[in-house]
């Protein structure tokens, strides 16, 4: 009884899986190192997509989903993910926090996933293919939150060689104005079933067909960390996050969208006089990078200001002020106080500038709030505002004693207060001077712990402050090189830390051995 329900459905469903004669169009690369392609059609009558995502230069997973609030950033997204251990499913990219799960399973309560496959060949080739629904809905009320279409924005990335999980994707990139490719029409004679593709070639249904060049454009992105221990998220919680009209039809205005050069559009349509079905070969306008190459100018010039002002200067600054009583010549006519004021007033000066271009760079690209991308621009936000406050400390800063002893402590180099003699009131003073000795002495001491708490805070600040800078240094090199598809990343950072850490080692080094030997 069971087995021949279990045949009449099996046959049941290979029927209505064979309704339709359904044709890939052409592939296209999706990435300028031609390495990345896609091909996909549409199914007007069953309101479904099937796409194809080919990887030829390795085994890594393959994923690709729609910007919810149509923008070319990986977040907030929905994506289908392909890996060759987990199979194929639908996630949620809700943030770009690198230190936590930024992509989770959704539940899919409302079956958009239709079907699904993930191969890799042994010729080192990754392969991503599913059936998705046109019409994304809302599973609390059922409410259509997004249609694709042209104008929808899609991002798409590559995971690591061999398959790694973790970590930052090795390709990403952004698209829009994607034409879909109706080829489906019902079977009329013999059933077939969905196409099937080789593996290992691209198809040539078309050869009058110019081939289409890579994309110049830099795609964008950034790594998010995939946790696969991670609860399944109900998918009602996810859409609940974000209003649907910014959802639904919205046209992207946003400076970072490229659309394009129409001339290249045309050339991409497929030939008029072709046996293949109209529109062949998808249209679509790659979206340049959230920071574009108008801007990498500004951004170098960034980098190299801040790498400078904290890489080279303020260790050079800490270490005139740490080396003072090791190094007579630094402590001779106070020359020590006059490299650190120096050297600190030039790392001001960059920081500030630096601070002023990464504003502007990050207007021009997006548009959007500055100190709300990620941690990178919330510690430069934290940077400069402390840079001002230990400035303008230094300048104001407290007087190791009373007003009377300034000068001559000043002009003998010592302005700290271990340096200088806290008894100077009672010198020379008689028992008749009892009421004017208290007195100075009281304001002495005054001056004293005023002292003793500003240089306590002047160089936790300073730490505080060299250790932020250098955090952001390494994380800024790491952001160029994700957005501009660098492969200078490692060395750029061997050379920062390399510099910098050689001129703090250097002082740590020197002011230790003088310590020990005095």
């Amino acid at each position: 009884m069971w087995l021949r329900l279990l045949v009449v459905a099996s046959f049941l469903i290979s029927v209505a899986e064979s309704q339709y004669n359904c044709r890939y169009s052409e592939e296209i690369p999706i990435h300028k190192d031609g390495t990345s392609f896609m091909q996909h059609y549409v199914n007007d009558d069953e309101g479904t997509f099937t796409m194809r995502i080919r990887y030829t230069d390795g085994q890594s997973w393959i994923g690709i989903g729609i910007n919810m609030q149509g923008k070319g950033k990986m977040a907030p997204a929905e994506a289908v993910i392909g890996d060759i251990n987990r199979g194929v499913k639908r996630y949620s990219m809700e943030s770009d926090d690198k230190t936590g799960s930024g992509v989770i399973p959704l539940q899919d309560i409302n079956g958009h996933l239709k079907s699904s496959s993930f191969v890799q060949t042994e010729g080192g080739e990754s392969i991503l293919e599913f059936t998705h629904d046109l019409v994304i809905r809302n599973p609390g009320d059922d409410s259509i939150v997004h249609e694709i279409s042209e104008s929808s924005v899609w991002i798409w990335a590559i995971g690591l060689p061999n398959n790694a999980w973790e970590g930052k994707h090795k390709l990403h990139g952004a698209f829009e104005g994607f034409e879909l490719y109706s080829s489906c029409v019902q079977a009329t004679n013999e059933p077939t079933q969905n196409p099937t593709v080789p593996l290992t070639a691209a198809p040539t249904k078309n050869p009058t067909v110019p081939p289409v060049p890579a994309s110049t454009s830099d795609p964008i992105g950034s790594e998010y960390p995939i946790d696969p221990e991670y609860n399944i998220k109900n998918e009602t919680e996810l859409w609940n996050q974000f209003d649907n009209k910014t959802l639904v039809g919205q046209e992207d205005t946003s400076s970072e969208i490229d659309l394009g050069n129409e001339d290249d559009k045309e050339g991409l349509m497929s030939d008029e006089t072709s046996d293949e079905p109209p529109h062949n070969i998808p249209i679509i306008s790659f979206i340049e990078s959230s920071t574009s190459e108008v801007t990498r100018d500004l951004w170098v010039v960034h980098g190299i200001l801040m790498g400078v002002a904290w890489g080279i200067l303020a260790p050079l600054a800490i270490g005139a002020a740490y080396l003072r009583n090791s190094l007579t010549i630094l402590k001779e006519n106070a020359l020590w106080l006059r490299i650190h004021f120096h050297l600190c007033f030039h790392v001001a000066l960059f920081t500030f500038v630096g601070f002023v271009l990464a504003v502007v760079a990050t207007k021009q690209d997006d548009d959007l709030p500055h100190f709300k991308e990620d941690i990178h621009h919330q510690a430069g936000l934290a940077i400069f505002i402390l840079v001002i406050v230990q400035a303008v400390a230094g300048i104001f800063r407290p007087s190791p004693v009373s007003s009377t002893n300034t000068e001559r402590n000043v002009k003998s180099g010592n302005d700290e207060s271990e340096e200088t003699p806290i008894d100077a009131a009672n010198l020379n003073s008689s028992s008749g001077d009892k009421i004017k000795t208290n007195t100075t002495t009281s304001s002495s001491g005054r001056a004293l712990y005023a002292r003793k708490y500003w240089e306590y805070t002047h160089r936790l600040l300073g730490m505080i402050l060299l250790g932020l800078a250098w955090y952001n240094c390494h994380s800024g090199i790491v952001l160029q090189a994700e957005n501009y598809d660098q492969d200078d990343e490692e060395s750029l950072l061997r050379i920062f830390w390399g510099i910098t850490g050689g001129i703090a080692g250097s002082i740590f080094f020197v002011g230790y051995v003088l310590r020990v030997s005095a």
